[in-house]
């Protein structure tokens, strides 16, 4: 099960067609159609219980598997449909469509689940690493018209200058695939102790390639969401000083290591896709600056809101899953709250946002637990890159729905869901025996002389220089009254 695992996260990497056989008016199939295939048939054949058992108990995929069923219920109301209008080939889009989302859904329960080494996560992720600088590589090797571009004419249509590699033709795509490579990267920085130094160095190298993939990639909603992934960590306490000595050193290798023709291909596409918009703009309202290079997205989502208000029978349950062209030509309301809204209702919302909001917690809740238990830091696996990287597609999925199931966005949920579930991993957050042995817990004076230990244990892990900031949260979420306080 762990080679099947190791192939499926390299098969996201690998978005071009393999098969072109016509079901259904669907004819590309991609290499992790097949796996995620023989992975379903190999969790649903004799694993169902235990399957069942892991979703009743992890929290990200409770609510993430009612998502897929209530989008499964509206994709049925989507095919009959189509059904009904002699729209086959939509039909089979809506039909595969619900497959990858099912498929990406067991491919996290499966890396939850089989991986249950230490060891057996970190080579995962080295390998998201090893194959990303390749990947960023061969963009950069595009974008300098060194490589060729790997599509077809099909997907002319976005234009000649796309570079992504094996990677969609979408901008979007591929600059947030490098935004999840410069994510893992940090993370792997941020816990060198824990990782050791080769894998640093690997983490150093494709920090600096993925930011030549983004800047190259042209894609305006990756740049900003690269930057607000920036700003919150440099505005995290704790991650504030490591974040600005790794951003600062990636800055100045790439500085010093990048070739002038790939800078002047950097600024070439910021002129082409920014620059040169905002000169054209007219007036001086922030919304005339902002329409000059929002791709139209500004009035389809004033054309969304219009068409809720007119048609407010679509609000409660939607109109169908992957149905809102029926809703709106343009196919989508590139804002995955107003589309989900249109196809799946409130309540595909709803559950949308349980399932997010899950991912958010889990970033300290496993980190917290440890450290509580064994009082070893320095040793552990933190998934610092998780709250960033969440913080930062937040606010992407504001322009568009690059955590969805839609076909230009290939596999980038599955690749999402791969780096929560991996990086978030208990066996990867716990330390070792070994580690443990080699860095005892460190006990202050204070503490061995007998204070402050009961504050320490009613707090359940809160550190005990942080009190006087959270006294109010610790008497209202922990019922604890001030007398222990006056005492220091």
């Amino acid at each position: 099960m762990y080679w099947l695992l190791l192939f499926l996260s390299v098969s996201y990497w690998y978005c071009l067609p393999v098969a072109s056989t016509r079901i259904f008016g669907y004819t590309e199939f991609r290499g992790y159609d097949f796996l995620l295939i023989g992975l379903a048939a190999c969790l649903l054949y004799n694993q169902w219980g235990r399957v069942r058992d892991f979703f009743q108990t992890d929290k990200p995929g409770y609510w993430l598997v009612r998502f897929c069923l209530w989008a499964s219920v509206m994709a049925t109301v989507s095919v009959i449909w189509h059904a009904c209008h002699a729209n086959l080939s939509m039909a089979g889009v809506t039909v595969m469509d619900l497959f990858h989302l099912w498929g990406f859904l067991l491919g996290y329960a499966a890396f939850r689940m089989y991986l249950r080494t230490r060891e057996q996560c970190l080579r995962l992720l080295d390998v998201f690493l090893v194959v990303g600088i390749i990947e960023a590589t061969i963009i950069c090797l595009q974008s300098l018209h060194i490589v060729p571009i790997f599509w077809s004419s099909l997907y002319r249509k976005y234009g000649p200058m796309v570079f992504s590699g094996t990677l969609g033709m979408n901008r979007a795509l591929p600059g947030h695939v490098m935004i999840l490579l410069f994510a893992v990267a940090f993370t792997y920085a941020c816990n060198w102790r824990a990782i050791g130094h080769w894998r640093m160095i690997v983490a150093i190298i494709a920090a600096v390639v993925s930011v030549s993939g983004i800047m190259v990639s042209g894609s305006r909603t990756a740049w900003s969401t690269f930057l607000v992934f920036i700003v919150v960590t440099f505005f995290n306490r704790r991650l504030a000083l490591p974040a600005m000595v790794f951003v600062g050193g990636v800055a100045a290798i790439f500085l010093a290591t990048a070739p002038d023709a790939l800078t002047d291909r950097g600024r070439e596409m910021f002129e082409y896709r920014l620059s040169s918009k905002l000169e054209r703009v007219q007036g001086d309202e922030v919304l005339d600056h902002f329409q000059a290079v929002d791709a139209g997205r500004y009035k389809i989502w004033m054309s969304a809101i219009t068409t809720f208000i007119e048609k407010p029978w679509v609000i409660p349950c939607g109109v169908g899953f992957i149905g809102y062209n029926r809703l709106d030509t343009r196919g989508s309301a590139h804002n995955i709250f107003l589309t989900l809204i249109g196809e799946l209702g409130v309540i595909g919302l709803f559950l949308y946002l349980m399932w997010f909001r899950e991912l958010w917690r889990r970033g300290n809740d496993l980190l917290i637990k440890q450290r509580l238990r064994t009082g070893v830091r320095t040793h552990f696996f933190c998934p610092t890159g998780v709250k960033p990287l969440l913080a930062c597609l937040s606010f992407s999925l504001l322009g568009g729905e690059i955590l969805y199931v839609y076909r230009p966005s290939f596999a980038f949920l599955g690749m999402f869901l791969f780096i929560c579930a991996v990086m978030t991993h208990p066996t990867l957050v716990s330390a070792s025996s070994a580690l443990r042995q080699s860095a005892p817990p460190k006990v202050s004076a204070y503490r061995r002389a007998g204070h402050g230990a009961k504050r320490c244990d009613t707090v359940r892990g809160i550190k005990q220089a942080n009190w006087p900031r959270r006294l109010f949260e610790i008497r209202k979420n922990y019922a604890i009254t001030s007398k222990p306080f006056h005492k220091a």
